[in-house]
């Protein structure tokens, strides 16, 4: 691999970089769909990106980087993310710090291809975690170094804790409360996670080049020191919340067709209902597995994330008898029977009187 970092952002302004030399700047053409070269555009403004490539150069000196621009006018798509990253692993760049993401699940089964290829090759990649603790992609995908700001540790700037939950790997960092561009600007960036993320891709690529650490060690070696494990912060305190304050959890068993025709009718009456489920390949539902998180035996939903991301006024988990999984915090259960609903500990319903009940009730 190559001793590059590439910085997946909105561009950097090269004069504005002290001890790191980019070698190439590259832009992500929105009409040719292709990763392209650009000229360095001289701007009065600092850019996000040149705030991170500051970031990284207090922990790293003398680093080889590549600027790819993929959010352009401050607008950012997946598409241009995964060109970036076919590009990276094209030329086989050996780090890769990734300051954007996307909420949208759909996203995951475009972002997933490329970034399995590189994880195989050895590449690392570093991204930013969602600042308001969003479920994210690629920050929360198997293999990804997710990287989130320290809110409410005792930790010294650089310093980080590691926690890993259901393969998502999550480095809490402490980071600078505001960074010098030159004599005349500071600029304030405690309250972002992209400006903690330089820090661990230094320290990832000070492993990787400096001291010749194994791509598949390194995680080991980030858990040797960071200065704690912890359950995450950010993807924890999110479910804290009492759900029925937010919006009630419907368990299903019935045929997927029959919770359709119920969430039809709710949806007709002016509620927003997600489903959440196995069907992998139907993108009406919500795979369960990115939306979820073992607790024991059980599971336990990321309500914070759902809630922040899709608004719902109601969850239906459509579960079926093959996949009986125990999922806490559900206020109703009910199931197709006989070709009736029944409510668990009600008795049966028509579909009608089982609308009725469940938006009387909840």
């Amino acid at each position: 691999m190559k001793r590059y970092i590439a910085i997946i952002d909105d561009g950097i302004i090269s004069e504005k970089c002290q001890f790191s030399k980019i070698v190439l700047k590259l832009q992500y053409n929105i009409d040719k769909g292709i990763i392209d070269k650009r000229e360095e555009t001289v701007k009065n403004e600092i850019s996000h990106g040149t705030i991170v490539a500051r970031v990284l150069e207090t922990y790293i000196k003398d680093v080889t980087l590549i600027d790819i621009k993929v959010i352009i006018n401050n607008v950012g798509s997946v598409d241009g993310l995964v060109k970036a990253l076919e590009w990276c692993y094209k030329y086989n760049i050996g780090v890769i710090n990734v300051s954007l993401g996307t909420i949208n699940y759909h996203d995951y089964y475009k972002l997933h291809p490329i970034i399995q290829k590189m994880i195989k090759k050895g590449i690392k990649i570093i991204a930013a975690y969602h600042n308001l603790g969003i479920i994210c992609y690629p920050a929360c995908m198997k293999g990804i170094i997710g990287v989130q700001r320290n809110k409410e540790y005792n930790l010294e700037v650089g310093d980080f804790l590691y926690e890993k939950t259901d393969n998502r790997l999550v480095l809490t960092v402490q980071g600078e409360k505001i960074i010098e561009m030159d004599e005349m600007i500071s600029v304030g960036i405690e309250f972002s996670n992209s400006y903690v993320a330089p820090i661990i891709t230094a320290y990832v690529y000070q492993m990787l080049f400096q001291y010749h650490i194994l791509p598949n060690k390194i995680e080991r070696y980030l858990k040797k020191y960071a200065k704690g494990d912890i359950r995450s912060n950010v993807l924890m305190c999110t479910n804290k919340k009492k759900v029925q304050e937010k919006f009630p959890i419907i368990e299903i068993y019935a045929p997927v067709n029959r919770v359709f025709t119920l969430t039809e009718l709710f949806e007709q009456n002016g509620y927003h209902v997600e489903v959440i489920g196995e069907e992998l390949d139907d993108n009406r539902i919500l795979p369960i597995k990115m939306y979820s998180y073992n607790v024991g035996k059980k599971i336990k939903l990321y309500c914070g994330s759902i809630e922040d991301t899709y608004n719902p006024s109601c969850v239906f988990i459509h579960k079926s008898y093959k996949n009986p999984y125990k999922i806490e915090d559900v206020d109703l259960r009910i199931c197709w029977k006989e070709e009736r609903w029944v409510v668990e500990g009600k008795g049966e319903f028509t579909l009608r009187g089982l609308y009725c009940y469940i938006t009387k009730y909840y």
